[in-house]
C-alpha cells in the first residue's frame, strides 16, 4: 500500500468523533438540608454554572458529553430537583428546581464537580445566581404539587384470566378458580430464573419445537433430548472441576451458603420465626435435634443475636462442620474479636469468609482480605447487621487508605430505609473528609456531636481529627464534653481514642500546657500534638520545644519546629532540633561586630567604636559585685549596681530608635 493513503487512514482513524464523546456519569444523593449532584470527567474541564428561569445550567467549554442520568432519581427525591436533562440543541446539562433553594457548586477534585442544591435563598453575590448570559433572573420559588387529573381513557381493558376458562353461557355462572398457591408461584419463578441462567451460560439450548417422541420406543429407551445437558457450566464444557479455593494455612473456604446469614430467615415477624425455631429442640430420648438446633442458631444469626445463638449451641451440644463457624458468628456479630477462631487465615478466600476474617480479628490489615469479596458478601447481609457492622467496617477501611472500598460499604447501609443511623453518619463525615470536602464533613457532624447517645464520642472525636487534619481552632465545648466522657470510657476499647482526641482538643484550643501534661496518658497523640504546636503560639513553642528531646519528635515536625525556633532567634537550639534533617538554612554571620555581639549576648566582644548607650550598658551587665565584702555591705553594692543598670537600660532604649 503507499505510504500517503496510509498515512491518510491512520490520521482518519486517530481523529475524535461523536462517538468518542466521553460519558459523564451522575450520581446523586438527599441530605437532609440539600441534595447533592456528583459529575466524575476524565479530566478537569473548564465549567460554568449559571441560572435559567426554572433551575440551572451547567457550561462546559469544548466538546459537550454524553451525560448518564440514568441512576440519578435512584436516591433522591424530587422535592429539591425536579429533572435534569442534557439539552439536544447546545449540549449543557439543565436542571429544574422544585424549591425555593440556591445551587453551591465546586470541585472535590480534578475532573469531580459537585453540585449541592441547599434550601433557602443564596447567599449575597452569589455568582451562580445569574444567568449565562450575564442578565438577572427572579430569585427561584416552591413549585406548586401537580394534582393528578383523570384522564377520560383509561387504557386497555386489563386481561381477564377467569374468563379464558369459565364459560360466560353457563346458567348459573360458574365460580372463578382458585387463584395459585404462593409457594406454586415461588417455585415457577424460580424455574423460570433458573431455565434462564442455564440459557445464559449455555447449558439449554432452546428450541421452537419439540422433537416427536417415537411411539415405538419405550419411555426408559427414549434417547437424552438434544437441548439439555446438566451439570456445572465448568464440568459441562470442559470437563474441569471448578478450584477448590483454601486458606492461608491450606484449608479450605467454607463455601457460601454456609455462611448465607440472609438466607436463613423468612418474612415472617421475628417472634413468629423464633417462637417456631424454638419448639423442637429436643428429639427422642430428650436428646438435642441437630438439624432443630442448627436451624434455630442460624436464624438467631440472621435476626443479629450472637449471644443467644451461642446460648443454644451450649444449652443444645450438637456435632457438626458448621458449628465452630456458628459459634466465632456469634461472637462476630456481637462486635467480638474472635482472631484465633475458625475464620483465621480466611481473608483470602474469594467469598463471604473473607469478610468474616476480616471482621473476626481488627488488628488485620484490610489490603490482606479480598475487596471484592468482602464487598459483595457485605451487601446482601440482612439490613440490620448492614447497619450494625457497616460503619466499623468502613472505619477500617477508610483508616487503610482505601478510601473506595469504605465509600461503596457506605453506600451500602446508607440505602437501607429507616431514619439514619448516627454511628453511619459519622463515618459519612469521616469518609467525606476524606475524599477532601471538609465542609460537608463538618456540618454532617454537627447533629451526632450534639444530641447524647452512643454516637456521640465517635462524632467528638471525628470532629477534633478534622480540625487537627488543617490546625482549625476548635469549639472549647468539645474539649469540655471529651473530658467528661473519659471517666466513663475508662478500661474500654474506645479510651485510647478518646484519651488522643482529648490531647488534641487541648492543644487546638490553645491549652498546649495541658496537652503536654496529658500526653504520657496517649502517647498516640505525640505526632499530632507536636505538629500543632509548630503552629501554636510563640510561648508555646519556646516553653515546650526549648530543652526537649527532638529524638521523640517525628522528623516532618521536627524541620517546622526548627524554622520556628530560628524565626524566634534561637539559632542553637533551631540547629539541635534539625541536626537529624541535614543542615539547617541558618542566616550568615553579621558581619558588623557591634551586631554580631548583640546576636551572640557576648558582652566582652562589644567593640570600642560602639555608641555610648551599648557601652554602658555592657559595662553594667558584666559587671559582678565582690562577694568578700560583709552581708549589709554586699546588699548595698548590689543595689547600687541595680540602679546602675537601670539606668544604662532605659539611657539604652532611649538612644534606639523606634522600629
Amino acid at each position: 500500500m503507499p505510504r500517503l493513503p496510509l498515512l491518510a487512514l491512520l490520521a482518519c482513524l486517530l481523529l475524535p468523533g461523536p462517538a468518542l464523546a466521553q460519558v459523564v456519569r451522575v450520581i446523586s444523593g438527599d441530605h437532609p438540608t440539600f441534595t447533592r449532584l456528583v459529575l466524575s470527567f476524565d479530566r478537569a474541564p473548564d465549567w460554568q454554572l449559571g441560572r435559567s428561569p426554572d433551575g440551572y445550567s451547567l457550561r462546559l467549554s469544548g466538546a459537550q458529553p454524553r451525560y448518564d442520568l440514568s441512576d440519578i432519581f435512584r436516591r433522591i427525591t424530587r422535592d429539591r430537583v425536579a429533572a435534569v436533562w442534557a439539552d439536544p440543541e447546545d449540549g449543557m446539562l439543565r436542571m429544574r428546581v422544585a424549591c425555593a433553594c440556591h445551587a453551591l457548586p465546586f470541585e472535590l477534585r480534578p475532573g469531580v464537580i459537585v453540585i449541592d442544591i441547599r434550601d433557602g435563598p443564596p447567599p449575597p453575590g452569589s455568582s451562580f445566581e445569574a444567568a449565562l448570559d450575564g442578565g438577572a433572573l427572579p430569585p427561584l420559588a416552591d413549585a406548586p404539587r401537580p394534582r393528578p387529573r383523570a384522564r377520560a381513557d383509561m387504557g386497555p381493558i386489563p386481561f381477564d384470566w377467569t374468563a379464558q376458562i369459565t364459560p360466560s353461557n353457563s346458567n348459573p355462572p360458574l365460580p372463578p378458580p382458585p387463584l395459585p398457591a404462593l409457594a406454586e408461584a415461588a417455585l415457577r419463578e424460580e424455574l423460570l430464573q433458573g431455565l434462564s441462567r442455564g440459557m445464559a451460560e449455555g447449558l439449554i439450548d432452546p428450541v421452537s419445537r419439540l422433537p416427536t417422541p417415537d411411539a415405538s420406543q419405550s419411555p426408559q429407551r427414549m434417547p437424552e433430548p438434544g437441548n439439555l445437558r446438566f451439570g456445572d457450566p465448568l464440568d459441562t464444557r470442559t470437563g474441569l472441576s471448578p478450584p477448590q479455593q483454601v486458606a492461608a494455612d491450606g484449608q479450605a473456604c467454607p463455601d457460601d451458603p454456609r455462611l448465607d446469614l440472609a438466607a436463613w430467615g423468612d418474612t415472617q415477624p421475628a417472634a413468629t420465626q423464633l417462637s417456631n425455631s424454638l419448639s423442637g429442640l429436643l428429639g427422642e430420648f430428650d436428646r438435642p435435634d441437630p438439624a432443630a438446633v442448627q436451624q434455630a442458631v442460624r436464624l438467631h444469626l440472621h435476626l443479629g443475636f450472637g449471644a443467644e445463638a451461642r446460648a443454644l449451641l451450649q444449652a443444645f451440644p450438637i456435632d457438626g462442620p458448621d458449628i465452630r463457624f456458628l459459634a466465632s458468628l456469634g461472637r462476630i456479630v456481637d462486635g467480638e474479636a474472635d482472631p484465633d477462631g475458625p475464620f483465621r487465615g480466611m481473608a483470602g478466600c474469594d467469598g463471604a469468609a473473607a469478610l468474616w476474617a476480616l471482621l473476626a480479628d481488627p488488628a488485620l490489615p484490610p489490603r490482606l482480605s479480598r475487596a471484592p469479596a468482602v464487598l459483595r458478601s457485605f451487601s446482601v447481609l440482612p439490613a440490620p447487621l448492614r447497619r450494625h457492622l457497616g460503619p466499623g467496617l468502613a472505619e477500617r477501611f477508610l483508616a487503610a487508605g482505601d478510601a473506595a472500598t469504605a465509600a461503596a460499604l457506605q453506600d451500602s447501609f446508607l440505602r437501607i430505609p429507616g431514619p439514619p443511623d448516627p454511628r453511619a453518619t459519622v463515618t459519612e463525615a469521616r469518609i467525606t473528609a476524606a475524599l477532601g470536602a471538609a465542609p460537608q464533613a463538618a456540618e454532617l457532624l454537627q447533629a451526632p456531636a450534639a444530641e447524647p447517645g452512643p454516637a456521640q464520642p465517635l462524632a467528638l472525636v471525628a470532629l477534633v481529627d478534622l480540625h487537627a487534619a488543617d490546625g482549625r481552632a476548635l469549639d472549647p465545648s468539645v474539649e469540655s464534653a471529651l473530658a467528661a466522657f473519659l471517666p466513663q470510657f475508662s478500661g474500654t476499647e474506645d479510651e485510647a481514642a478518646l484519651r488522643r482526641a482529648h490531647v488534641l482538643a487541648l492543644a487546638l484550643t490553645d491549652q498546649f500546657d495541658a496537652a503536654f501534661a496529658a500526653l504520657p496518658g496517649s502517647r498516640a497523640a505525640a505526632p499530632d500534638l507536636w505538629r500543632l504546636l509548630a503552629q501554636g503560639p510563640d510561648d508555646a513553642v519556646l516553653l515546650h520545644a526549648i530543652g526537649a528531646d527532638p529524638a521523640a519528635v517525628p522528623p516532618s515536625q521536627r524541620d517546622s519546629i526548627a524554622q520556628r525556633l530560628l524565626d524566634l532567634g534561637f539559632p542553637e537550639e533551631a540547629r539541635r532540633w534539625a541536626g537529624t534533617l541535614g543542615p539547617l538554612a541558618l542566616p550568615p554571620p553579621d558581619p558588623d561586630p557591634l551586631q554580631r555581639a548583640i546576636r551572640s549576648r557576648n558582652w566582652a566582644d562589644l567593640p570600642s567604636s560602639a555608641p555610648e548607650a551599648w557601652q554602658s550598658a555592657a559595662a553594667q551587665l558584666s559587671a559582678t559585685p565582690a562577694t568578700a565584702d560583709p552581708p549589709l555591705a554586699r546588699s548595698q553594692a548590689l543595689a547600687a549596681s541595680s540602679e546602675d543598670t537601670r539606668a544604662a537600660i532605659l539611657g539604652l532604649l532611649d538612644a534606639i530608635p523606634p522600629p
